[in-house]
């Protein structure tokens, strides 16, 4: 493993995913660190992590012409990640975190979660007869917290934020000595959602743009480095510009990519329908805001009224996604602000189902009716 910071090395089975020179030089900032390659070396040495797999990932990338027709793009795709076992994209990250648990014999597992990532873990963690302890703010959707239930996790309830309930988990004794799968600090969470960038890559080559709706980040960061160990490899030519969705008020890698920093805390963060991507700070910032500077991307900053009309839009043309996908979506009309043509190659981010949470999809739709 090597820090994104200081490029340090450091053992691929140590459990500290946080490069201790950079966590103690800089205040502001993690010291993060991501799995890296000798690609030169790859055939001769054993690969550094098995995935402990149910069947994720492989997931449709659909055309939907009416929903492409609905915000004027002729070339537009929907990676749709719902079809993964628990009906969301950390099924990717969780079978990488939980292969790499097994290899070190950890058989206590902790994460923080707003719903996606605890239910996830906790399937992974059942199936594989490990121990998942989540940490969920008390907002959780009945749905998700039902099904974190159904997969035996042991829940504890955070009166606040995602943040509030991440900080719980690494000061609370009863987890202490568990196998940190919080994705935005644990790097085979990354491994596992670069894959993404590989189906992409075998389903329609190299596209444009690549729409990731962003909250800790690690999501974007991960097909990011999909798509840069390709071009290492010469299997492909050139990169796509990734494009970080954010909630407005609730955007804190946006705004540090607009000031030219690495990290952004934003204080008393706006609530939002996309409670998947409600952030006062990213974990994976580091990651993602190089991701965006690297590729040629940028952020988007949507609202709660364009995530709601994208949300109708959507399954009105028969996607049922959960709020946070609708954030991506609610960033196309944006595209022309960064002059995108109506011709390229976009692919747009599904990232979840909206069985997880009917309930709030329901309210949004009562209230924005008519």
């Amino acid at each position: 493993m090597r820090c994104t910071l200081c490029r340090a090395k450091y053992d691929i089975d140590r459990t500290d995913y946080f490069c201790p020179y950079c966590v103690a030089l800089h205040e502001n900032h993690y010291g993060n660190m991501e799995v890296s390659y000798d690609f030169r070396e790859l055939r001769s040495v054993q690969f550094p992590s098995q995935p402990f797999a149910i069947y994720e990932g492989l997931t449709p990338m659909v055309r939907n012409e009416s929903l492409s027709n609905a915000y004027g793009c002729s070339n537009l795709f929907y990676k749709c990640e719902m079809a993964n076992p628990s009906g969301s994209f950390k099924d990717r990250a969780s079978s990488y975190v939980i292969g790499q648990a097994i290899k070190l014999g950890k058989s206590d597992l902790v994460a923080a979660s707003s719903g996606n990532a605890g239910v996830s873990l906790a399937t992974y963690a059942m199936k594989a007869g490990l121990t998942c302890h989540i940490f969920v703010p008390q907002r959780t959707s009945r749905e998700k917290l039902e099904l974190l239930r159904l997969m035996k996790a042991n829940i504890t309830y955070v009166d606040g934020s995602f943040e509030d309930s991440y900080y719980a988990s690494l000061k609370s004794d009863a987890v202490k000595g568990a196998y940190s799968c919080h994705a935005g600090s644990n790097p085979f969470a990354m491994e596992g959602y670069k894959k993404t960038a590989l189906e992409i890559f075998s389903q329609i080559g190299v596209p444009d743009k690549v729409i990731v709706p962003v909250g800790d980040g690690t999501y974007l960061s991960g097909i990011w480095k999909g798509f840069k160990e390709l071009r290492q490899l010469g299997l492909s030519q050139r990169n796509p510009q990734m494009v970080a969705v954010q909630v407005k008020g609730a955007d804190p890698v946006a705004i540090a990519f607009r000031m030219g920093l690495l990290k952004y805390v934003v204080k008393n963060p706006v609530e939002s329908a996309a409670e998947g991507i409600v952030a006062s700070e990213s974990y994976n910032s580091i990651f993602t805001v190089k991701a965006l500077k690297e590729s040629g991307g940028f952020p988007i900053s949507v609202t709660d009224e364009e995530i709601a009309s994208s949300l109708r839009i959507a399954i009105n043309n028969g996607m049922i996604i959960e709020p946070t996908s609708a954030a991506a979506l609610a960033a196309i009309p944006h595209l022309i602000d960064h002059e995108t043509r109506r011709d390229e190659t976009i692919v747009c981010m599904l990232t979840g189902s909206g069985i997880k949470t009917m309930s709030e999809i329901s309210g949004i739709l009562s209230s924005t009716a008519g």
